[in-house]
């Protein structure tokens, strides 16, 4: 079953995010370590285990995100979301 395109398009900017988000600036502070995480078990303990762990930078990127949304779009972010959401009548 393929995953809705909602998913696939937020993964795709939470990875693009990640990337503008380490970019170097100037007088910034050092660069934090890479987060590994080893995920066990079946897909809803990975995926549980996941969310906890990542828990505040998934909520940071959610908010550039929608920022981002708001500021390319003009329109509400989450207007947006869910209007991406629904499945298009052709």
């Amino acid at each position: 079953m393929k995953p809705p395109a909602i998913i696939v398009l937020f993964s795709i900017l939470v990875f693009e995010f990640a990337a503008v988000a380490q970019e170097p600036v100037a007088g910034a502070p050092a660069k934090k370590q890479l987060k590994v995480l080893v995920l066990e078990g079946d897909p809803r303990s990975r995926g549980l285990a996941h969310g906890k762990a990542m828990k505040e930078e998934i909520q940071k990127l959610l908010k550039l995100w929608k920022a981002d949304l708001q500021s390319s779009l003009k329109m509400d972010a989450d207007e947006f979301i869910s209007s991406s959401s629904r499945r298009p009548t052709f």
